[in-house]
This record gives C-alpha cells, structure tokens and sequence, in this order.
C-alpha cells in the first residue's frame, strides 16, 4: 500500500505474488478447490486474502478458518470447519510452533488420509516441528506427505554458491559494529542460509548501489526523494536473481522468481533414519508447471503419486464423485447419475413404489421389489431395444433415445409421494409413474397437474380416477 508505505521497497517477494502463483499451480495440477486454515494475525488474514483475491473465479474456496495464536481451542475449532466443509486441499498459513497441534486435530478428524493435500506456504523445519513434541514419531508420521510452497529465486546453484561465500569469509569480516561478539563460526556453519538471506544481501547492495548513484554531502546529508527515485531504478543480477523494481510500487519484479512446491517424505539412508526430508517436486514458473526429480511425491497415508490418490466418496442419489473437486457434486439439468458419472439422457421419468407399507421402519417388501425390479428392466430394455419383450423395441424409438429414471418410495403414504412429487418437478423430471394404491395415486395426480406433469398409475385401480375434470393428467 503505497499511500500508507510511500517511501517502501522490497527485494523480498510480495505474499500477494505467492498467492497468485500459488493458486496457478494449484490449478495446473488439476485441483479446483481449496480451504484455507490461518492464523488471524496480519501476515495470516493478509495471505488469506490475497488467496482468496488470486482463486478469482478459475477456483473455488471451500471455506476459511482462523484462530488465534497457540490457542487450541480454537485451533480444533478451525480444523472442525475445514473438515466439515468438504475440502480435501488445505492450505495452512500457521507458524512452526503450531503446525505439529493443528496437525494431531487433524489426524483426529480423519484429514490426514489418503486424498488430502496440505500446503504450507514456506518452507519449515520439519523434525524441529516435531522435536518440539511429546511423541515426536507419531508427529513425524502425521507431517510426512505434507508439502511447502516458496517463492524461491536461490533455488538452482545460487543457494549453494551464497553458503559458500558466507562460509569462506574470514569472521572479522562479518563481525561489523551491532555485530561485534555475537556471531560464531559455528552460527554461520551449523544452517544453511535461507533466500531470505539473499534478499538482504542484495537489499544491502541496492542500497548501495542507489546511495553511489545520489552521493553523499561532504555533511552527511542526501536527498531523500532522489534516493527513493534512485532505488526503484536499480537494476543488476545479485544472488538473489535478477533485482529490478517497480519505479511507482517498489515492488520487487518477480517475473524469473519461480514457486516451488516441496515434498516432506522418509528420509533416505541410515543418516536420515526416523526423520523427514524436504524435496522439491513442482516449480511453477513463467506460466508452467514442471515436475522436479523423477520421484514422485508422498501423500498422507503414504502412497506415492504424481496424482493425488482419490478416495472415492459415496454420494446422494443426484451426486457423483468428483476427482478434480474431490467432492460430490450435483448432477446438472439433463444428466443422471448412472454409477458415477452424469450420463445425459431424452427422457426422465418418476417411478413410485411402496417400498415399505406404512413408514420408513417398516421391512422392505419382496413384492414391491419385483415391481422397482420391472420398471429397471424396462429401462434397460429401452435404453438397450432388447426385443425380448416388446417386439418392436428397435422401430419405437429414435436413435440414441435415453431414457433414465428414479425410484422413490412412498411408504404407501399420500404425503410422501405428494413430496416425492414436488421434489421431481423442481428436477424437471417429464413424467411420473405411479403408484400402487389408489389412495396415495389420487393425492399424487392432484399435485402433478399443477404443472401439467404426466401421471401414469400402474396399480391403482379405483374407478373415480378415471375422472377427468379431477384427475386431467
């Protein structure tokens, strides 16, 4: 916000740029939903929104939970909405002191199974992460299949190259004045140094750079407004990547800083026994997504995959699975579900059957089975101009005629085939079959002649539902 920051600049990259190329790669793998899981302190609403700005309409946001700092309570209260909400992709913008606690409610709810993804958006120490913990296997084995984001412009050989500089250099170098006793060599050589170390190189030599370009008075002084000017013109490759800037924003141009996505799975060899290893699988940068290495990453419950392993779920009648949400969702208006798919179809027709007589606690009867039984068949034979039974099957209808159908049981109840009734003219179901008794047939024509929907009884049997001016459909 340059009206609030008007003198600011980055060599650091914006947490909005994150989000945009976060929510890309998300996309390019082939996931159209995510939740979001934060920590409602500035850096976690901002990333939050700045997701929710970069989903824009090519990704819906299942939900977004929050909490405050280390409070558990809530922390369980924000994984619980997560979790009710049907997400499979999670993204968790938390702090490394908490990630192990979100993490076991997690595991609670069943949310570190097969077909769930987490994503943290920077790279963490995992076995610190679980160091920290009572039971630091069963926090380990909880965190394995997770994966970190990063905006990573050190991520080829500058990484490399930059520890070794900083590991070379004399002590006295780097003990500078605020410095003078603080520093060990141990301290610089016991770590690598994270990117976030070659924005502060390169912030220094901007500073540099720009300070070189205005000059100094032989006072000390400089002007200030020539200076911002100057740093926002810098431009040169530091170890960092290419820094160049936004003359109006100071934005830093994050055009060649790629995203990477990383995988924590087993470590391999007897070294990395028992811990987890951080392992780049993904970079997402100047609009592709590419693979990194040849293994493919772990996922919660252990499988590995370039894909994410689908735990089919069961769904509603109306509802299918599906693999790119990771949710049920909805059959459109022309399609029904035929094991898991939306198959489209000419024709639709309500079938009514006294499943059960008298309530939904009642036992099923065999005899009204037989009856759901011919009416599948009759489809079947439609669908399929098998000739067994209606000669004349392959002249009656057109070609690729389809025709789908669902069986609702009325319980021999007017009132419930009166709602079965309504439900199907929302549906646009076309016609309606039904049902056994004459009783529930007469409530059922009454209501379906309000929309004009063909009623078609094929067991009631009472004379008066030949009226027409009661019974017109």
């Amino acid at each position: 916000d340059r009206d609030t920051y008007p003198t600011l600049s980055r060599t650091s990259v914006s947490d909005a740029v994150l989000s945009f190329s976060m929510a890309s790669a998300i996309k390019a793998i082939g996931w159209q939903s995510f939740a979001i899981l934060h920590i409602n302190d500035a850096w976690g609403s901002s990333l939050a929104q700045d997701l929710m700005f970069a989903a824009n309409d090519a990704l819906s946001v299942t939900a977004t939970a929050s909490y405050s700092f280390l409070n558990k309570a809530e922390m369980e209260a924000a994984v619980r909405l997560v979790f009710e909400s049907g997400a499979r992709i999670v993204v968790l913008a938390a702090f490394e002191a908490e990630i192990a606690t979100l993490a076991g409610f997690a595991d609670a709810f069943g949310m570190l199974t097969p077909g769930y993804a987490w994503i943290v958006p920077y790279d963490f120490d995992i076995n610190g992460v679980a160091a920290g913990t009572s039971d630091q296997e069963s926090a380990l084995a909880q965190l394995s299949g997770w994966f970190t984001v990063s905006m990573n412009p050190m991520y080829d050989d500058r990484g490399p190259r930059f520890q070794n500089a900083l590991e070379s250099e004399p002590l006295h170098h780097l003990n500078h004045s605020g410095l003078q006793g603080l520093l060990s060599k141990e301290d610089i050589t016991s770590g690598n140094c994270d990117f976030y170390c070659g924005f502060m190189y390169d912030g220094v030599w901007t500073a540099a750079i720009a300070l070189a370009q205005v000059g100094v008075g032989a006072d000390g002084s400089v002007d200030k407004e020539a200076l911002l000017v100057a740093i926002r013109n810098v431009s040169f490759e530091g170890a960092s990547g290419r820094v160049q800037f936004d003359t109006t924003t100071g934005e830093r141009d994050s055009t060649d800083v790629p995203l990477i996505l990383k995988n924590l799975r087993p470590a391999i060899g007897k070294d990395g026994e028992g811990t987890l290893s951080l392992e780049a699988v993904w970079q997402w940068q100047g609009g592709k997504l590419e693979r990194e290495g040849s293994e493919p990453p772990v996922w919660p419950g252990g499988e590995r995959a370039w894909e994410l392993p689908v735990e089919v779920l069961e769904c509603a009648d109306g509802f299918v699975f599906s693999a790119s949400s990771l949710q049920c969702e909805a059959c459109p208006r022309g399609t029904a579900k035929e094991q898991n798919e939306c198959v489209r179809y000419d024709a639709s027709v309500g079938v009514m059957v006294p499943l059960r007589w008298g309530g939904p606690d009642v036992p099923l009867e065999p005899w009204a089975l037989r009856y759901a039984a011919s009416a599948s068949m009759a489809a079947y034979h439609i669908n399929n101009r098998v000739t067994s039974l209606v000669p004349q099957a392959q002249n009656l209808l057109p070609p690729n005629f389809k025709l789908v159908f669902d069986v609702k049981d009325t319980e021999a109840l007017p009132s419930v085939a009166v709602k079965h009734a309504v439900a199907w003219s929302e549906e646009g179901r076309h016609a309606i079959l039904g049902t056994y008794r004459s009783a529930v047939t007469g409530p059922l024509a009454l209501v379906a002649s309000i929309d004009a929907t063909p009623v078609i009884a094929w067991g009631a049997t009472v004379s008066s539902l030949s009226d027409r001016d009661t019974y017109p459909r």
